[in-house]
């Protein structure tokens, strides 16, 4: 599956994998003047190819905001690979994907003999989701892969670190952008403003019950409430790499990220 969108100046490329007829999440790659910025997931390869060669898109470079296979999983693609020194190292040497992931968005292989280089453009490190993840910023619009991804997560994947997001979250607000394009999503600069008031309150909630003994299962019922339907298919599905007591974790930095 792709979609393809205009929002202002940006095209937003949306992709996923349709299994047994329903598309659960989807991924997406943002083309900006003569820019790509990530480059999706590998199952839908086949359209996205479609998608570059129609538009002449190959000879571009795409910029990179993490390892992540729904974010790297095309970057082959493309002649020239825009990424920070730690991504780099990964997409170089590659990694294993879980089965359930390689279901959603597909493998990975690893970019040996592909030309990546430092990025050209203004950006930001901003670790917490994963710690090589960096923020571009060209114009009014900022490219923020996964450092916000929903308002109001219920889950927490296994690498993040929400104590570090709040942080890079405060940082990308020290600049001048008007519109944050996610890798599965699209907000407003009120959003994100929002979002970061969010989670420095959920975080101070935590730790006041934390501090009264409640387990994180517990505290998670006090702050997050019933968790939703979606919240417990990405628990189960993942085995727990996504999981409502990493996110408790997480926000009180207990946490012994893998």
């Amino acid at each position: 599956m792709l979609k393809v969108e205009k929002i202002e100046d940006v095209e937003k490329v949306e992709m996923g994998t349709e299994i047994n007829g329903v598309i659960f999440l989807t991924t997406c790659a943002y083309v900006y003047s003569d820019m790509v910025f990530d480059s999706g997931c590998s199952n839908a390869r086949k359209e996205f190819r479609d998608f570059v060669i129609r538009r002449n898109l190959d000879d571009l470079s795409v910029y990179l905001t993490h390892f992540h296979e729904d974010h790297a999983g095309n970057a082959e693609l493309f002649n020239l690979i825009r990424a920070g020194e730690e991504t780099k190292k990964i997409l170089v040497r590659g990694y294993d994907v879980p089965p359930y992931r390689k279901a959603v968005w597909g493998d990975f292989e690893p970019l040996r003999g592909k030309n990546i280089e430092e990025p050209d453009v203004d950006f930001i490190e901003a670790p917490g989701h994963s710690h090589d993840h960096l923020v571009y910023f060209i114009d009014d619009y900022a490219f923020v892969g996964d450092l916000v991804v929903t308002m109001k997560p219920q889950v927490s994947f296994v690498s993040e670190k929400f104590v570090q997001i709040i942080d890079s979250i405060e940082n990308l607000l020290k600049r001048d952008f008007e519109v944050a394009f996610g890798g599965h999503g699209v907000f407003s600069r009120e959003e994100v403003e929002g979002y970061l008031a969010y989670l420095k309150n959920l975080r101070e909630e935590c730790l006041e019950l934390y501090e009264k003994g409640l387990s994180f299962i517990e505290i998670y019922e006090r702050v997050i409430g019933k968790p939703s339907n979606k919240a417990m298919m990405f628990e189960t599905f993942s085995s727990g790499e996504w999981s409502r007591e990493r996110l408790i974790k997480s926000l009180i930095s207990v946490l012994q990220v893998e």
